[in-house]
C-alpha cells in the first residue's frame, strides 16, 4: 500500500515494545547515534531509510 502525505488525515503515531534480542538491538543502535529519546532514534531510522530509497530512484 503506498500512502500520500495528503491522502493522511492524521500524523502517524508508533507503540512499539521492544523485548529480549530486539530490545538489546535497539538500545545499541540509539546509543551508536548518541540518542536519549526513543522517537528521536525511530526518527533516525526512518530519515535514514527514506534518503536511502530517494537516492535509490525508489520513492
Amino acid at each position: 500500500m503506498v500512502l500520500h502525505l495528503n491522502d493522511e488525515k492524521e500524523a502517524p503515531q508508533v507503540r512499539v515494545v521492544f523485548e529480549g534480542e530486539m530490545r538489546k538491538r535497539f538500545e545499541a543502535v540509539k546509543r551508536y547515534y548518541g540518542l536519549e529519546k526513543n522517537a528521536d532514534l525511530v526518527r533516525l531510522l526512518v530519515t535514514l531509510r527514506y534518503e536511502e530509497l530517494k537516492k535509490e530512484g525508489k520513492i
